[in-house]
């Protein structure tokens, strides 16, 4: 289990600490209850941030490498491997 993993999964286990703290606070108000609220928040909170900043360094680096892709003048085809079209055609006339 990787970091990604982990960070989805304590995600996930905090927006259900949260929902269930915050159910459990409007039957029995208890100061754990509070705590467990919060850590939940937090969890979210702190999942939320590491995927948007994996998002950022991962789009920086697509960035960068199309950058530097359209600078040398590479064609990507998106269909399959890139065959150059073969212009079989003869010019009869130029009037």
């Amino acid at each position: 289990m990787d970091l990604n993993d982990i960070v989805s999964n304590l995600t996930v286990i905090g927006v259900a600490v949260t929902v269930i703290s915050f159910i459990a606070y409007v039957f029995a108000p208890s100061l754990f209850i509070i705590i467990l609220f919060a850590l939940g928040i937090a969890m979210m909170v702190g999942g939320y941030t590491y995927v948007t900043y994996q998002n950022r360094n991962l789009f920086k680096q697509i960035s960068d490498r199309m950058d530097d892709l359209d600078s040398r003048g590479y064609i990507m085809s998106l269909d399959g491997a890139y065959v150059p079209d073969q212009d079989e055609a003869t010019i009869e006339t130029l009037e």
